[in-house]
């Protein structure tokens, strides 16, 4: 230990009454205090800027961080789902949970495979058409409906929707809040077949969040691109899936901005926090990551309070010697008080500072020190007094002292061991020198600061930005940073993989960059480079020649870098290897040629087909009208056949006079009128439309019945009709007639083939939600089950001398002609067809003028 010499404390009461005829010390007194003050806010403000651009930094690194995870989860559970699309067939989609058999279970064994790839996933699901779950991961089915669901109607509606996330659902089953994607399955036509879902719990991604140094009031949270909040950390329940109204930062978001840095005061529990919003991916998602003030400048506002305190005091010491000086002798008494008042709150102050203040002399000898300072060196105000401070063990703040004694100031960073308790400190030391009222130096003061915790943020931050690095040195894609002057600022290693050439040969030759791009894409690619500013990403495909000749096609993109004033720092610049994808495209593109041959092939084919359809159509609507023209005359020509006989009668017995005789032939005439007029009755309905109109469909549902009416009445079969009046619609008035009577028709065979009895066809129309339904329903018993999906089909019947196509011509006149459709099912007595076409409003007529 050092030897103390016990120099007697100089009394600084005294002192400044030997000042008080002369103002030059007390000018040297306001320097010092200006001097302090500025010292003082001077390390202030570097305090505060520092911990705010170390807080922009690492709540950077945060957003980036949760950025890069929660693309990798999501891109996970993307895979999955492209994988089990993959595998999963328009069959497959097309069975009920009754159908799935061998089937199902190996589809729910590849979920359950899948979904134990990525442990956040709680289930996978594929569900139908009707939002039915059709196979799961979980055990039993999920017993409800998601065709209400907006992530399951957003692919019904658009089949390019891509990856959905849809807003958080709070389960049925656990309780927890679960967020659902989903891709889109389609038929063999384009037509939409379903939907494979993924489940998970936003909680899963508590232990990363965990792990991250937020302090006590950060949080961080991910939202949708309309802001609302679809998980958070710390969590809040009452938030989860809430709209938010004028968020800060929707107007970025809007723009499409993938980083944004601002601060935000929350609406949640109203703490302002710095925070760092970025864009995941390509995906409709961001990641809000923020620190609170509060937590990164706490220390900084305890040192503020305490330097502020500080100087009022000393403010008020000077103040004081103010008042001495200006009373003169007359006051000597008083301002002796005065000044022992002032010292003693002088002492308080200093003893309060929370930096460490020193005084020593000439002879370098301790004379003052807080208690800050002895906390700081593990010593106290007693032990440290009168210490020979030529005798320190380590003599590193000993140059600083002596430059003050020599008129300058004297600084010092860096460790320090005590000489007493023996600890190393990190510390801030400034010396300056202290002069009497004649100028000449008597000793110093010095100010001594603690800055152990500053270095260890500091070296966190190193560390931090070290992390970094080395996750931007060993990413897969090429990434790079030009400046200004096209040298290379950054590069990394990955270049040499795609591009054979290392990071040092582009840095030696920037050149190289245009040199190994393919001869017949360097034109394109100098346009590109021509840009002057890419305010946001812009991407472009082109080839290279590697180093080994090998050709590989590059996904290039590249956005402006600019500083905070604005300043053009260069661009940043992201190559991916795509040949791969390149080749596949065109091998699909070759696969979608051979497919749109294929497809113009068979629609000729079906072309023809319905032309022959549409020829046997006629046919069997010759042969209808036929039969049912048998039906229409038989009576006429039953009571035609009465007429001759009866003229025959009258002539044996002599009764055949001229009036009898006109009246017989008056009414033989009248029957061949009315069998004429049948002929016409017919003809017209058979007569082909040519331009589609509005009719009243109650017409052209009792013309159908009319051409049926005898065919029904013959074969005992009551027709009862419910037939609401002034319905139109728009389209072809025969066409439907002729869609209606195949229906009829199909009825009245069945009841014959059945021998119903009483047999019964009930026709109805009504209207019913902006639609029109035509009804015919029987009583003879039904459609088999096997059957029933099938009715529909061409060429398909039931009937020993059926054609299969009635039917089906109905079913195309409806979905082509009239934008309607037609289905059937089973009653308790029998089967029942429903016609729905669209309701048609007449427009209103114009006012008389």
């Amino acid at each position: 230990m050092a030897e103390r010499n016990h120099a007697p404390y100089v009394d600084i009461t005294k002192t400044a009454m030997k000042f008080r005829h002369s103002r030059l010390p007390l000018m040297a007194g306001l320097s010092g205090l200006l001097g302090f003050f500025i010292l003082v806010g001077v390390s202030l403000k570097s305090d505060y800027d520092g911990l705010e651009e170390r807080a922009r930094v690492e709540v950077g690194n945060l957003g980036h961080l949760m950025e890069l995870h929660t693309a990798a989860r999501i891109r996970n559970i993307d895979q999955i789902l492209q994988d089990v699309q993959g595998h999963v067939t328009p069959e497959d989609m097309a069975r009920s949970q009754a159908q799935r058999g061998a089937r199902g279970e190996e589809l729910e064994r590849l979920l359950r495979t899948k979904r134990e790839i990525v442990p956040e996933v709680h289930g996978l699901h594929l569900v139908n058409v009707k939002g039915d779950f059709l196979y799961s991961s979980l055990s039993p089915l999920p017993p409800y409906n998601m065709a209400d669901r907006s992530h399951f109607t957003a692919h019904v509606q658009n089949p390019e929707a891509g990856l959905v996330i849809a807003e958080p659902v709070l389960g049925r089953t656990t309780g927890k809040w679960t967020l659902a994607v989903s891709r889109r399955l389609n038929n063999a036509d384009g037509s939409f077949a379903g939907v494979v879902v993924a489940t998970f719990l936003p909680e899963s991604f508590a232990p990363f969040y965990q792990s991250l140094d937020l302090g006590p009031h950060g949080n961080v949270s991910i939202r949708d691109t309309h802001a609302r909040m679809l998980m958070r950390f710390p969590a809040r329940d009452d938030r989860i899936g809430q709209p938010v109204e004028s968020h800060p930062a929707q107007p970025y978001m809007a723009r499409g901005d993938r980083e944004i840095l601002m601060k935000i005061r929350s609406g949640t529990d109203q703490v302002e926090r710095l925070v760092s919003i970025r864009k995941v991916g390509e995906y409709p998602l961001y990641v809000f990551a923020g620190m609170a003030p509060e937590d990164y400048l706490s220390n900084w506002r305890s040192k503020l309070y305490y330097y502020s305190a500080g100087s009022l005091l000393l403010a008020a010491v000077v103040l004081g010697l103010l008042v001495i000086n200006r009373r003169g002798e007359r006051q000597e008494e008083s301002a002796r008080r005065a000044l022992a008042e002032t010292e003693g709150r002088y002492r308080l102050l200093l003893e309060n500072l929370p930096v460490g203040v020193i005084h020593f002399d000439s002879r370098l000898c301790l004379t003052f020190c807080n208690e800050r300072f002895a906390t700081m060196v593990g010593s106290t105000v007693q032990a440290l007094q009168g210490l020979d401070l030529q005798r320190l063990r380590d003599q590193s703040v000993l140059p600083a002292m002596r430059q003050a004694l020599a008129g300058e100031g004297g600084t010092y960073d860096g460790s320090y061991r005590t000489t007493l308790s023996h600890i190393d400190v990190w510390i801030s030391f400034r010396a300056n020198p202290l002069r009497d009222a004649s100028g000449a130096i008597i000793g110093g003061i010095g100010i001594v600061e603690d800055v152990g915790e500053k270095r260890r943020a500091e070296d966190s931050l190193r560390q931090s930005e070290r992390n970094f690095r080395t996750m931007a040195d060993f990413t897969y894609d090429w990434e790079y940073w030009q400046g200004a002057d096209g040298r290379i600022v950054y590069m990394t290693p990955s270049v040499e993989r795609i591009t054979g050439y290392g990071v040092q040969a582009f840095a030696d030759d920037p050149s190289l960059l245009q040199q190994i791009v393919h001869p017949d894409d360097r034109q394109e690619f100098q346009e590109h480079l021509n840009q002057a500013v890419f305010h946001h990403e812009h991407m472009v495909d082109f080839r290279i020649v590697r180093r080994d000749g090998q050709v590989r096609w590059i996904a290039h993109g590249c956005q402006a870098v600019v500083g905070e004033e604005g300043e053009a720092l260069g661009r940043r610049v992201s190559n991916r290897d795509v040949t791969e994808r390149k080749t596949l495209e065109a091998e699909l593109q070759a696969l979608n040629s051979r497919l749109e041959a294929r497809v113009q092939e068979e629609l000729a084919s079906n072309r023809e087909k319905d032309q022959l359809l549409i020829q046997q159509s006629r046919l069997a609507a010759m042969g209808e009208m036929v039969h049912n023209i048998a039906h229409q005359w038989r009576q006429p020509l039953n009571a035609l056949g009465l007429v001759i006989a009866n003229i025959r009668d009258d002539f044996a017995f002599g009764q055949l006079d001229a009036a009898a005789l006109d009246e017989s032939v008056g009414r033989a005439l009248k029957l061949l009128q009315r069998m004429s007029t049948t002929i016409d009755d017919f003809r017209n309905f058979f007569r082909p439309d040519r331009d589609p109109a509005d009719f009243d469909l109650g017409a052209a549902v009792e013309d159908a019945a009319f051409i049926m009416e005898a065919s029904l009445k013959n074969n005992d079969i009551a027709l009862e009709r419910a037939i609401e009046p002034d319905l139109r619609a728009w389209g072809f008035h025969g066409q439907f007639s002729q869609a209606v009577l195949n229906v009829l028709a199909n009825a009245k065979e069945v009841l014959q083939e059945r021998h119903v009895r009483p047999a019964r066809i009930r026709l109805q129309v009504s209207r019913c939600d902006g639609q029109v339904e035509v009804t015919v329903e029987d009583n003879a018993g039904g459609i088999p089950g096997n059957v029933l999906g099938h009715i529909f089909e061409p060429y398909f019947t039931t009937k020993e001398q059926g054609s299969g196509i009635g039917l089906y011509m109905t079913k195309m006149i409806l979905e082509r002609s009239m934008h309607g459709k037609i289905r059937a099912e089973n009653t308790a007595e029998g089967a029942r067809f429903v016609l729905t076409v669209p309701l048609y409003t007449l427009p209103p007529t114009a006012p008389m003028q």
